[in-house]
């Protein structure tokens, strides 16, 4: 299967730190790995540009 997007991906939690999860995914021969920010709080959008996106 190769990922695209509106697909849904099974992700494993390596680390938790300060609330942002270091996150690994597999799909097929690839694997991959991601920081995710709690984006419910309201200082995490202030300090993300588009840029940075």
């Amino acid at each position: 299967m190769e990922p695209r997007a509106g697909c849904r991906l099974p992700v494993r939690v390596e680390q938790v730190v300060n609330g942002a999860l270091l996150v690994t995914v597999s799909c097929g021969q690839r694997s991959f790995a991601g920081i995710l920010l709690d984006c419910t709080k309201k200082s995490f959008w202030r300090s993300v540009s588009a840029e940075h996106l």
